[in-house]
């Protein structure tokens, strides 16, 4: 009799591992990426990445702010800009076509040129500030609209502020799976580095210039970033450059949905370091969103094992690349923003770590 029941359970085990065994398969296939490209995200959905570039039409002018807001501009002698690259297209004369507006004191915003862009005055710093993933164009500048504010208020013995947000097609995709989203997103946003590589090398070359990255958002600044230090991002290059010389860029990472070991030689973004004055990451090991950013490379059953995300782990290899050694600055923000990974990011403004943004944003002396 126990010899039977013996069988039967050892039967029964190995039944239920064939069974998760075979699911596993099928699952891993779904997510499976190109073999031979195993370090890229898997692109399912290109022809929609290639829409995206190729869309004629003018986005939406920002909405308007409420009336209680209007008055932190116009008190202020800073500057509130919004430039998307949701209908972005290389125009006939080689150029790049972005949108611009800017936010005046009656509370609009008004259509604005290049040309009028980059006619500003190159000594006053300047801070872009690009969103993460599934963000409307509403919500861009909502999100923008917060993190300039919180800048800016109480900050009257600083200097005035250029303050840029920088919008990207980052909707949620209407039809397939959370992780053909994810994925496509991922390209998206390398492909977007481009456009935002081009804004920022029309720049004076003494300008001052911040960079605020949430999530997908700091892995197009890492693009933008190996783009304007000569290299190549998705088989795209920078080829005529207004300023080739090395940047002095501060950046801020906040949940970075970018790999760990992106900045690091032989990595995608390998020539970003080189245009960094200094690098600001948040890490956050509590990040709901950044646990599972292992499977944007495949199905795997102990994601802490893969590729983790620089918003996660944080940055690895500081002290052993010279281009990053002394430019780097980590900071652990898990108890300030715990497992929220909400797209406006708004967590971040709070306590010692808005007062050291602010630091990097404005160029004051780091201690």
């Amino acid at each position: 009799m126990l010899r039977t029941l013996r069988t039967i359970y050892c039967a029964t085990r190995i039944a239920v591992a064939f069974l998760v065994l075979a699911t596993t398969t099928a699952f891993a296939a779904t997510l499976s990426t190109d073999p031979a490209n195993v370090s890229v995200p898997a692109i399912e959905r290109l022809s929609e990445v290639v829409a995206f570039a190729e869309r004629d039409d003018v986005p939406d002018a920002p909405p308007v702010v409420s009336a209680s807001e209007r008055t932190a501009l116009a008190d202020a002698d800073d500057e509130l800009w919004y430039i998307s690259s949701r209908a972005a297209r290389h125009a006939p004369d080689g150029t790049i076509r972005l949108h611009y507006w800017q936010y005046d004191d009656a509370g609009n915003w008004q259509t604005r040129t290049r040309e009028q862009f980059l006619a500003a005055d190159p000594a006053l710093p300047l801070c872009f500030h690009v969103h993460g993933n599934r963000v409307t164009n509403s919500q861009a500048n909502l999100g923008g609209w917060r993190y300039f504010t919180t800048f800016t208020s109480g900050c009257q013995e600083r200097p005035p502020l250029r303050f840029v947000i920088f919008s990207w097609p980052s909707e949620r995709l209407c039809s397939g799976r959370n992780s053909d989203d994810l994925r496509t997103k991922a390209v998206r946003a390398e492909c977007h580095a481009f456009y935002f590589a081009w804004l920022v090398d029309q720049l004076p070359a003494e300008t001052r210039i911040g960079m605020v990255g949430f999530s997908y958002g700091a892995r197009l600044i890492g693009g933008a970033l190996h783009l304007l230090g000569g290299g190549s991002v998705r088989g795209q290059r920078l080829l005529e450059r207004e300023n080739p010389e090395p940047r002095a860029v501060r950046a801020i990472f906040l949940a970075g949905a970018l790999d760990d070991d992106h900045f690091m030689p032989g990595r995608c973004f390998h020539l970003a370091p080189t245009q960094l004055e200094q690098l600001l990451v948040a890490r956050n090991c509590c990040d709901r969103a950044r646990r599972w950013y292992p499977l944007l490379y495949g199905f795997m059953l102990r994601p802490k094992n893969g590729q983790q995300a620089m918003g996660y782990s944080g940055i690895v290899g500081v002290n052993y690349s010279p281009l990053l050694a002394g430019r780097v600055e980590q900071r652990d923000v898990s108890a300030l923003v715990g497992k929220s990974h909400e797209w406006h990011a708004c967590e971040f403004l709070a306590g010692s770590f808005l007062e050291r943004m602010r630091q990097y944003v404005y160029f004051e002396p780091l201690k």
